[in-house]
């Protein structure tokens, strides 16, 4: 028997279950290598204030270092992205790992980013989606704020490929990819602060599988690439908002960020609101 592709259905299956195997493979060998992110760890800052959230937060740090340390481990998502670049897959419907970008997610957004930049600024948004993945958020994003330009990158070559493939046309010009790691955005980028609004979707969350150090490092480089007065925004699923707000603060102390702006005080400087399953975490530069 052959699929409506013409593809003898035996043959599929077997590439189906030589796709799975592989997957499983890939995500449980992940915690035989060394950490992937190692030599990041004496870039960071912060160390100590970091390490005082891992002792104070031993339930969620013991959580973090279980089974679903791959998730921070670039090999785990090339096997999630790679059998996506065929174009029967790649036509797909976006996949979400961590909510879908509810119209209550873009509405709250939406009133962050009004309530900063609605005093008459004439110049477009720059906006980066940072681990995109193949979400559909950065295409909503650009479809919900007309004068925003989106940057989405992801440091997975394969869910470049396929988001941008998979962008309505109407909001193409205004939506781009980019090959990126997101814990080397300076290698990216440079220094120059760029963007108005950094925002990720589970990507901290992601990385915080691989250790505090590992996702201070993205909001560490994102908090650089912001504009004055610019927003480092952080959808989670992670419903300890406490433990989150805490990390970010830590992460972010004396980068420029905090109640007085200068950096030096961050006990009003982390937002979160609650979004059904969703946290949404902002902090303004």
């Amino acid at each position: 028997r052959t699929s409506c592709t013409g593809r003898p259905l035996r043959t599929m299956a077997a590439r189906a279950i030589w796709n799975r195997s592989s997957i499983a493979l890939r995500r449980w060998s992940a915690l035989l290598r060394p950490a992937p992110h190692a030599a990041l760890v004496g870039s960071v800052r912060n160390q100590e204030l970091l390490r005082q959230w891992g002792s104070r937060w031993q339930a969620v740090s013991a959580e973090l270092r279980g089974p679903a340390v791959f998730f921070a481990d670039p090999c785990y998502w090339e096997a999630e992205f790679a059998p996506l670049l065929s174009e029967q897959e790649a036509a797909s419907a976006a996949r979400e790992w961590v909510g879908q970008p509810s119209h209550e997610m873009l509405e709250s957004i939406r009133e962050l980013v009004d309530s900063r930049f609605s005093n008459g600024t004439c110049r477009r948004l720059q906006v980066l989606h940072a681990g995109c993945g193949i979400s559909a958020l950065g295409p909503l994003i650009a479809a919900s704020f007309p004068t925003a330009d989106v940057l989405n990158v992801d440091a997975n070559a394969s869910a470049v490929s396929v988001g941008s493939r998979r962008c309505p046309s109407d909001v193409a010009d205004r939506c781009s990819w980019k090959v990126a790691d997101a814990l080397r955005l300076a290698e990216a980028f440079g220094d120059a602060p760029l963007f108005d609004v950094v925002i990720d979707k589970g990507l901290v969350d992601s990385l915080l599988h691989g250790g505090a150090f590992v996702a201070a490092a993205y909001v560490q480089g994102a908090a650089s690439l912001l504009r004055p007065g610019g927003l480092l925004v952080s959808v989670s699923d992670d419903t300890l908002q406490a433990s989150r707000s805490e990390f970010l603060r830590a992460a972010l102390q004396g980068c420029g960020f905090g109640a007085g702006g200068d950096g030096t005080c961050l006990d009003d400087g982390v937002r979160s609101t609650a979004r059904g399953d969703l946290s949404i975490y902002v902090a303004q530069k």
